[in-house]
């Protein structure tokens, strides 16, 4: 197998670039992409063979070679390891300036204890590029066990990511090393701090996804530059979506879109400035019809009017909520079972209350699988955290987000210095917007050297439009020619204005001053468009490197005469974003089309996952970063309902396929940081994907022979767990000894020997001092059990052998609402005896619940002191 990596084989030198051919449909390209969705949903194995197909269609190709080594390393069969090797180091030979494949040596190196080689691989990425944080970690575990000094280059690798929780604790050991206790018990803290936040960066070997960025599998280069679109735009005349009844006040002058009764058509929650009917919903019809509105019952404060909206699911039951916001207290309903809505905001504590609110948004902005609230005041602005209760708290000052000397006025949010946590731009009134920096648990800072580069702007977006994966900002001027840019992100929290875009502006210019904005991808080409509107409505067409051409006019000055506000969304499932004009007459539609029409890929994430609800991410998928790859092209979407208005709205993703039946893959970093891949979605439809963790992660599990293949037995090793919380300042002491029960016919001979593995998939250090085969002998017609289990409380096991030939067995037994479950707990068919009702507050844990026994008479022959043991499969 060596010899198919290093014989025969011409790579391509650094000056060699791909061939001019090579496009979307190369298979080369096509094996790639799916090679490198495969490691994303951790199929090693899938992996390895579709990068030796790649590699035998291109020999040469560095991309293949070096993602073939990443899936071999990964997948650590038998012999897998030696070959990796040996292809990296080919590798390094014909690559010696490439940090990837120096880096993935160096891993490769560490892994298999040659500290030494991989001190110096270490040492050649960071002369090449010092910013890499997970270099600096790993080079100072390479100096870990010799004399030299590594703490240094811990330091620079919090420095560089202050989330990378790995190095803290190698930290901790370094200064407990040097005698340095209180610096230790710091660094102690921190580590156990951050650890506590489901997006902490760990660092494992060898674990995909935890081995630094330049150890995950590559994609193709960077595609030629696109046309600037596909097909010709048109705007068709407008259509009433509904007509405005006779009355003062009865026109809808805003809304917001979802889908709030779960037929996966898009409907609309409008509002409009009626004191005893201000909230009124449009269902969806096929077709991006509406039908006409209903006022649902609704207990709002006397003498109110809601002037903005935000759809978001923050109590996690799959009904979208409202959060209305008004010029002297704000309102929460909380959404329930055929479009009723609870007004909840004395017991949720959300109503504002010290400023008044121009726009509230829903973001998990603490990463703990629920919604908080966001309130853009003018006056302080205001966090108020999800307590998971459905109570909030206002953190606002702790938090670090209050304003107090100028009005916010707009909110844009993603992951601009690539730590997977929400930043935030607060566009102000007045004055440059702010840039806020998560510093997770619920803490923020200003980013005063970014914020001081921004000029004035009335509103903003923070999206990928240069096609690099980095956020950038789409800031439009508040004045005409006054402020406004586009600034590209270099994905470590810095930015460049972007100086070709200042033409495009002073053109711009010209129609008056942009009163709205909003994104998509109007012609379908894979990069994300801009929507601009003054007098008329003008589209900024991306050629997917953030190059902008004006295309004036595309809505005419005529057609937007008499709007009162404005949106653009997909109304009649097309796939091209269409103009909601809300007006006094009533709300019309002006519907895009494209010839030739193009191809769309609709996606709409939910942390809901399948029929229990479980729930690690937001249900409605804010804070989920998306990505499509079709062909040689990207395109990155953050998903959180902003798309540059006043409201916030539960939209899917569009992404343009550029003509393509189907996308190669559809990635997702969810909030919790659990990433995801799908593969071969289908064009022309919105896929509902809900989280799925496809990584495995348990304690050490057993394998044994059973003369056929190698059957699962059971996990083991957690007795042995250091740190078991009790109570407040109590601990469980670890269990030092363990017995795991074989059945015969679980163990078979092979080849003259009991086989038995075992496997470790969680992070974590297992110590195991000895194993032992016992073999009992006992009389037909018994059982025999250890006296084992976990006792976190209560009295430890004894390791006794238990010898039972009577056991008994319930008459009956009843779960914790009741329910029948005796014929369930019976049998030993992996079913269990009922589906427990899950805190929804944390993975992996339940309400209290308890299951009761019924043994009436049966157990009528024993004393009140005879021993009784309760088994447990």
């Amino acid at each position: 197998m060596i010899g198919l990596f290093c014989l025969g084989m011409r790579m391509l030198s650094a000056a060699e670039t791909l061939p001019e051919g090579w496009r979307a449909a190369d298979p080369v390209v096509s094996l790639i992409n799916r090679g490198v969705a495969q490691m994303g949903q951790y199929d090693y194995a899938a992996a390895v063979d579709t990068f030796s197909a790649a590699v035998e269609q291109a020999p040469g190709l560095l991309e293949a070679n070096l993602n073939l080594a990443i899936a071999l390393f990964n997948r650590a069969g038998k012999e897998d390891l030696a070959q990796a090797v040996a292809l990296a180091d080919t590798l390094v030979d014909r690559f010696p300036g490439d940090i990837r494949v120096l880096f993935l040596r160096g891993v490769m190196a560490l892994f298999g204890g040659e500290d030494e080689t991989a001190r110096q691989l270490m040492e050649r990425v960071l002369e090449r590029d010092p910013s890499q944080s997970h270099a600096w970690f790993l080079l100072a575990r390479s100096k870990e066990h010799s004399d030299l000094n590594y703490r240094d280059d811990l330091e620079r690798a919090v420095e560089l990511n202050p989330g990378l929780v790995s190095a803290y604790y190698y930290l901790m050991r370094a200064a407990i090393k040097e005698g340095d206790r209180a610096k230790a018990e710091e660094y102690r803290d921190q580590f156990t701090r951050l650890r506590e936040s489901p997006l902490a960066d760990t660092v494992v070997l060898p674990q995909y996804q935890q081995m630094g960025p330049l150890a995950l599998a590559q994609l193709m280069p960077d595609p030629p530059t696109a046309p600037v679109t596909l097909g010709e735009l048109t705007i068709e005349p407008g259509a009433w979506l509904s007509q405005t009844d006779t009355g003062e006040g009865a026109e809808f002058f805003t809304g917001a879109w979802g889908d709030l009764n779960g037929d996966g058509l898009l409907d609309l929650i409008a509002l409009r400035r009626d004191a005893e009917r201000p909230v009124g919903i449009l269902l969806g019809r096929a077709g991006g019809a509406l039908m006409p509105p209903v006022f649902p019952s609704l207990k709002l404060p006397v003498e109110w009017s809601p002037s903005a909206i935000a759809l978001g699911d923050y109590d996690n039951d799959g009904v979208q909520d409202l959060y209305l916001v008004g010029a002297s207290e704000n309102v929460l309903l909380r959404g329930g079972p055929d479009l009723a809505y609870e007004d909840v905001t004395e017991s949720a504590g959300v109503s504002g209350g010290r400023a008044e609110t121009w726009g509230a948004y829903f973001l998990d902005l603490d990463h703990d699988a629920d919604l908080d609230l966001f309130l853009c005041n003018r006056g302080p602005d205001m966090l108020l955290l999800n307590q998971g209760d459905g109570r909030f708290a206002d953190v606002s000052q702790a938090a670090g987000v209050t304003n107090t000397d100028r009005a916010s006025i707009g909110l844009a949010a993603a992951d601009i210095d690539g730590d997977r946590d929400l930043d935030l731009l607060v566009v102000h009134e007045t004055g440059a917007p702010t840039l806020l920096i998560n510093e997770r648990f619920g803490r923020f800072r200003v980013d005063e050297k970014s914020s001081g580069l921004l000029p004035p702007a009335s509103a903003g977006l923070m999206q990928d439009f240069s096609g690099d994966g980095r956020p950038d900002l789409f800031l439009i001027p508040r004045e005409t020619g006054a402020g406004g840019g586009l600034f590209l992100g270099d994905g470590a929290g810095g930015f460049t204005r972007n100086s070709p875009f200042d033409g495009v502006l002073a053109a711009l210019a010209s129609h008056g001053a942009v009163r709205a904005l909003r994104f998509g991808d109007w012609d379908l080409d894979g990069d994300w468009d801009v929507a601009l509107f003054s007098s008329g409505g003008h589209l900024l067409l991306n050629d997917g490197r953030g190059r902008f051409r004006l295309l004036p006019e595309l809505w005419s000055a005529d057609g937007l005469t008499g709007a009162i506000s404005l949106d653009c969304v997909d109304v009649d499932g097309d796939g091209h974003a269409d103009l909601v004009l809300f007006k006094q007459d009533g709300i019309e539609l002006l519907a895009t089309r494209m010839t030739p029409p193009g191809t769309w890929l609709g996606v709409s994430p939910t942390g809901h996952r399948g029929a229990d609800k479980r729930t690690r991410s937001p249900a409605s998928g804010y804070g989920t970063r998306l990505g499509v790859r079709c062909g040689l092209n990207s395109q990155t979407l953050f998903f959180h309902g902003l798309n540059g208005g006043r409201n916030q709205s539960h939209l899917p993703a569009v992404f343009g396929l550029g003509g393509a039946t189907q996308a190669d893959s559809l990635s997702f970093v969810w909030p919790d940081g659990v990433t995801q891949v799908e593969i071969a979605m289908a064009a022309g439809a919105v896929h509902r994907v809900m989280e799925l963790e496809r990584k495995v992660s348990s304690c050490p599990v057993l394998f044994s022979w059973d003369g056929r293949h190698f059957e699962f037995v059971t996990d083991f090793a957690g007795v042995g767990g250091l740190g078991y919380y009790v109570a407040p300042g109590e601990y469980a002491p670890p269990q030092i000894q363990e017995a795991v029960k074989l059945e015969p016919h679980q163990l078979q001979p092979k080849a003259g020997l009991f086989e038995l593995r075992i496997c470790e998939p969680m992070e974590e250090v297992a110590y195991i001092d000895r194993l032992e085969l016992c073999a009992i002998d006992h009389p037909a017609g018994t059982e025999v059990y250890p006296d084992e289990r976990l006792a976190v409380s209560g009295p430890p096991p004894s390791h006794r052998l238990l010898s039972i030939d009577e056991p008994v067995f319930p008459i009956a037994a009843h779960g914790p609402g009741g329910e029948d479950c005796t014929d369930r707990i019976l049998r030993v068919d992996r079913t269990y005896a009922y589906q427990p009702k899950l805190d929804r507050r944390y993975m992996g844990f339940c309400t209290p619940h308890s299951l009761v026994l019924r043994f009436d008479d049966r157990l009528a022959a024993w004393a009140a002191d005879d021993p009784v043991f309760l088994m447990m499969h």
